[in-house]
């Protein structure tokens, strides 16, 4: 293999690389990025239901006081 380096010099020979599709990785980059997104979905909907209780007990209590 060493010994064939150089007999080719004026061969053309491109720089830029091959790109590849890895299907694989794209599913599981896809999968990732789906289990972010429905995580601050839950985190969003888990606080804003938190805090409508919190104002309706608040309220509640407000309002059986009087």
């Amino acid at each position: 293999m060493l010994e064939h380096i150089g007999e080719n010099i004026n061969e053309n020979f491109h720089l830029k690389s091959h790109k590849m599709n890895d299907n694989d990785y794209n599913k599981a980059l896809s999968c990732k990025h789906l289990h972010v997104i429905k995580y601050a979905f839950a985190e969003l909907t888990d606080s804003t239901f938190a805090n409508i209780f919190l104002v309706s007990v608040s309220l509640n209590m407000i309002g059986n006081s009087i």
